[in-house]
């Protein structure tokens, strides 16, 4: 509802090219999600086995603290030497004379301090807490709501820009305190400045978990970006408002199963068999994705509507387009989620990097022709194709020989009682 709202304000008080420009900032953090540089699978297999890999758990924690903390002084640096060199506007394919350089170099500034705090969500999944973590991650469209009242008081659009991502920070660390109120109430008490004398293995998983992070987000939000290189800043418009419907819709069956990593997790710490899950998790994704689809083609141009009222016009068929990823992600979840011990993510990082370059390129060819449609039509192509497919045959595939393996250590265990 908010992103409504600010879509609604910003339309009607700097006018359609504004919002625009306004959608391509704020999509630059949902292209770099990777703020926690690939390190929360690492966490995140590391709570699930609590509390008896306790000292593994605390070496793990403190070691991805210490790269989240140079990372961030690493990425603020960057963020502002190409701010002082004037570059984020041809970076964004927009017009220079429109100032936003420091509003961006600011806002970015601003999500870059979640860094430090990402892993507060991974250990919320590992202990099997991933409503809370739905929950926190809710507050920060709430808190966007500082910018519908400064876009209201018809504050300067870099003034609005700097202060759009304020939300991301305040819930990301409010998500690392609950975490460690979390751990506490386990009786986990991780003590950072005792010394360990485990030595955590955090790059066999943060490493392939990097790739992902940093390649697919650019899959599903790269349209607009190729938008506004090949075509027009009010095609960019008509996609954002599309994807005003479309992204809360995704973001459900993104995270709707985001509990199963926990759950596979554990399974393999202990191990159990994960079949009968598995088989729930594809049906629950099944149902979840043809609700969202259902969904967004229905109301969807009604949410597009609301936000941006009759500025743009936007294709019926971009919402049946954007309603099919949606089912194919719900899809992928079960397969996705057990695809998360090293091996599963150096399998999914092979997956995802074809899936980017198929989706990029297809962009491109098809954007001449297709106008707002092609980044939608190479999405739910190249999702299907080169990540859902392979990644389900490959867990089906992993799932047969565990059962296998599971069913013989059962016998011979039976054997050597009698």
């Amino acid at each position: 509802m908010t992103s409504i709202v600010l879509a609604r304000t910003i339309t009607g008080t700097y006018g359609v090219e504004a919002y625009a420009v306004f959608s391509l900032v704020v999509s630059l953090p949902l292209l770099l999600p990777v703020i926690d540089l690939g390190l929360g699978a690492a966490v995140t297999n590391a709570a699930a086995g609590l509390p008896s890999e306790a000292e593994k758990f605390v070496a793990i924690l403190r070691a991805s603290g210490k790269y989240l903390l140079g990372g961030c002084a690493i990425g603020l640096l960057v963020i502002n030497l190409i701010g002082l060199l004037q570059l984020w506007p041809p970076i964004l394919g927009v017009d220079q004379v429109l100032g936003m350089n420091w509003g961006v170099c600011l806002a970015l500034s601003v999500f870059l301090m979640t860094m430090p705090a990402s892993i507060g969500y991974a250990i919320l999944i590992g202990l099997k807490r991933n409503p809370l973590a739905i929950l926190l991650q809710g507050v920060a469209p709430i808190l966007s709501g500082l910018v519908v009242i400064a876009a209201s008081l018809q504050l300067n659009l870099q003034s609005i820009i700097a202060i759009s991502t304020i939300g991301i920070p305040i819930a990301s660390w409010l998500a690392l305190a609950m975490a460690i109120a979390s751990l506490r109430a386990r009786g986990i008490r991780p003590n950072l400045r005792r010394p360990v004398q485990t030595r955590p293995a955090l790059f066999g998983s943060a490493g392939p978990m990097l790739v992902i992070a940093l390649a697919m987000p650019f899959a599903i939000q790269g349209g607009r970006l190729i938008l506004s290189w090949r075509a027009s800043l009010e095609d960019v418009a008509v996609y954002s408002a599309a994807m005003i419907a479309f992204l809360p819709v995704f973001s459900i069956a993104q995270v709707a199963g985001r509990s199963l990593w926990g759950e596979y997790a554990h399974d393999r710490a202990n191990h159990h068999s994960s079949t009968r899950r598995f088989a729930i998790g594809l049906t629950t994704g099944a149902v979840i994705g043809l609700g969202g689809f259902a969904g967004l083609v229905v109301a969807g141009p009604f949410v597009s509507r609301l936000a941006v009222g009759n500025a743009v016009h936007v294709p019926w068929a971009l919402y049946w387009l954007l309603g099919g990823v949606v089912l194919v992600q719900a899809l992928h979840l079960a397969s996705g989620m057990y695809l998360t011990d090293s091996r599963g993510l150096r399998f999914q990082a092979l997956t995802t990097v074809l899936t980017v370059v198929f989706v990029t390129s297809c962009t491109v060819v098809l954007v001449g022709s297709a106008g707002t449609l092609a980044p939608a039509i190479s999405l739910l192509i190249g999702l299907t194709l080169c990540q859902f497919v392979p990644c389900l045959l490959h867990a089906v595939s992993r799932l047969s020989v565990r059962e296998r393996w599971l069913t013989y250590a059962g016998h011979s265990k039976s054997s050597a009682r009698t």
